[in-house]
């Protein structure tokens, strides 16, 4: 029975894994680890051991997750989700992993395009990880240090009075007061941080300031802020953007859940323009999306779910005026609508 439930895992691994992964099948997987505590066990110690295969080519993980499959395994029905638009999506996540970090270990965690990750630190911690994303943890016995070096991920963060949580982009420092929030690079190399709950201090990266933050406790750390008249506090539902020369803007009050809805397997968009649509939905399909030079930059409202490219432009061109047309298996250009001729 415990090799079937193996088996089992490591297919419904390597399926979530594959670009063509629906909506349906991880509601399916779902359902799957809910029936056996054995089933969720088995899944946690395959996203394990993966992870000792990070160094491997593509085509060498793929192989090997093939041997590891079934013989003959049976087709699985696939249940298609036609409808897209303005409703509730489950997560989009590729792989779940619970990661036991040792004091001074550093490790380095990527998604490609089309992929997300969660991971849960050894204290609790966890981190959602958006496509095209690159990070690197180091936990230490002072101080939970994690750098991002592209891309955008979520952290929630256990609280530990003993060592303060630090996220360092760019030119600057993001420090956790007890909270859930996101950093991401924008632009070239500005860092956006947006509150989901609690709150956080943005800090310019000067070794000065920051190695003080690291000999403290995380609840001397807004003492030391008040120092430093550089550096802001920011919120739930609060957002700012920090630029590469060190300016940081005025804080804006957004929707943090609209504005990480990736996280739940959806973008959200209001009156923003096709072409900027267009580039957020690209990150999370395997193919490229081009737009036509002639087709206006219309505005765009709605809930997209993030799920295969045809589904996803077929919503948009039922809010906008526009005609996919696929070119090759790997580029989609997007098109103006013909105009049709009166009836009168």
């Amino acid at each position: 029975m415990s090799e079937d439930i193996n088996k089992r895992a490591i297919e419904w691994f390597v399926r979530l894994r594959s670009a063509d992964a629906t909506s349906a099948d991880r509601h399916a997987h779902n359902d799957w680890l809910s029936r056996d505590e054995a089933n969720r066990a088995a899944y946690d110690r395959v996203c394990r051991e993966w992870v000792a295969l990070d160094d491997l080519d593509d085509w060498s993980r793929g192989e090997l997750a093939q041997l590891n499959l079934v013989d003959g395994a049976r087709t699985r029905r696939r249940q298609h989700i036609a409808s897209v638009g303005l409703a509730t999506a489950a997560a989009i996540i590729v792989g779940i992993m619970v990661l036991p970090f040792l004091a001074n270990q550093s490790d380095r965690y990527a998604t490609q395009k089309a992929e997300q990750r969660q991971l849960t630190l050894e204290d609790g911690s966890r981190l959602h990880l958006n496509s095209v994303t690159e990070l690197e943890v180091r936990y230490k016995s002072e101080v939970r240090e994690i750098t991002l070096l592209r891309g955008e991920s979520i952290f929630d963060v256990e609280g530990d009075s003993t060592r303060p949580f630090m996220v360092h982009a760019g030119r600057y420092s993001v420090i956790a007061l007890g909270t859930r929030f996101s950093v991401e690079f924008v632009g070239k190399s500005d860092v956006q941080v947006t509150v989901l709950e609690g709150q956080v201090a943005v800090v310019p990266e000067q070794e000065p300031i920051n190695s003080r933050y690291r000999n403290v406790n995380a609840s001397s750390v807004r003492d030391l802020l008040v120092t430093e008249s550089r550096s802001v506090i920011l919120e739930k539902d609060q957002q700012v953007t920090a630029s590469e020369s060190g300016e940081i803007e005025t804080v804006a009050s957004v929707s943090a859940s609209n504005e990480t809805s990736w996280s739940e397997g959806k973008l959200i968009f209001r009156a923003t323009p096709l072409r900027e649509v267009i580039a957020e939905m690209s990150n999370y399909v395997p193919g490229d999306i081009a737009v036509a030079e002639d087709v206006p930059d219309h505005p765009v409202t709605g809930i997209i779910l993030i799920q295969n490219t045809e589904d996803m432009l077929d919503f948009l061109s039922e809010v906008a005026p526009i005609t996919p047309v696929r070119q090759s298996a790997s580029l989609t250009i997007v098109h103006a609508a013909p105009v049709l001729p009166s009836s009168g």
